[in-house]
């Protein structure tokens, strides 16, 4: 638990037309974000009293008939562990006004505008699924980080969207697709985990008892911690569990300035 305090945070703002980025950092300016566990790891943050100026370089931009987003890189953490918690795109944003402050609300995902705005229109004949989800991900921006399908047949496939092509794929290996610090990770519906190292007990940030929801399924709440991902195995040990669990959904929480906490469910693995 030790290392679970003083708390840190920076976010790095690049303008869609590239440039020198923004740079925020907690302390001195006061942030606060969420992350749902899900396939994008989507992420709304806001930023408090940000000038003009960098509210200006936020907006998109249409490029040779392609609507480009500008990146943003966010890390929090605690002074003796941080990491990173989100590294995309922001398609959204809108300013508000509470009291005295003036906050800019900002919505991102991994990949945003190259998952869904991404053509393809190219066949492919006997080909494994395999070769054909790296040949389609070897055409556009995105990094691979692993493919490890469940079945991988020879087939004749069509594609058009980037969305579409991998959302079949995966339905047709009985995979599943979701993306992590930027690259997209594809693995069989039904895999056995390598056994994690990472703790998460009484003296982790563990809080309260876990909840028993279901046949091996829990929900968990702990303090924020940057790790934290959709599919990822931690070994949970507190109340009545005491076994390895993969995070299947939820949310991790950051505040500088309020309560800084995760809230998950998983299944044991």
């Amino acid at each position: 638990m030790s290392q679970l305090f003083s708390r840190v945070a920076e976010v790095a703002i690049t303008p869609t037309l590239g440039g020198i980025a923004k740079t925020f950092s907690y302390p001195p300016f006061r942030i606060d974000f969420e992350t749902e566990f899900d396939q994008f790891n989507s992420t709304k943050l806001r930023l408090y009293n940000p000038n003009q100026d960098t509210i200006n370089s936020i907006e998109s931009k249409t490029i040779g008939g392609v609507k480009r987003y500008p990146d943003i890189f966010v890390t929090a953490g605690y002074r003796d562990l941080s990491g990173i918690c989100c590294s995309g795109k922001i398609y959204k944003y809108k300013v508000s006004n509470q009291s005295t402050d003036r906050i800019l609300e900002l919505e991102c995902t991994e990949q945003a505008g190259v998952w869904s705005n991404t053509s393809i229109y190219k066949s492919y004949s006997k080909m494994t699924a395999e070769t054909i989800i790296q040949q389609i991900l070897a055409s556009t921006d995105i990094k691979v980080g692993k493919i490890e399908l469940s079945k991988n047949p020879t087939i004749r496939f069509t594609a058009t969207s980037l969305q579409k092509s991998i959302t079949d794929l995966c339905k047709l290996t009985e995979s599943q697709f979701f993306f992590r610090d930027g690259e997209i990770y594809i693995q069989p519906l039904e895999s056995t985990p390598v056994p994690s190292q990472i703790l998460l007990d009484y003296t982790s940030g563990l809080i309260g008892k876990p909840e028993k929801i279901g046949d091996k399924k829990w929900k968990i709440q702990s303090l924020f911690r940057p790790e934290y991902r959709r599919n990822l195995v931690l070994y949970v040990k507190g109340g009545d569990l005491d076994s390895q669990i993969k995070i299947v959904k939820g949310k991790n929480k950051f505040s500088s300035h309020a309560q800084a906490n995760a809230d998950f469910e998983g299944v044991e693995v």
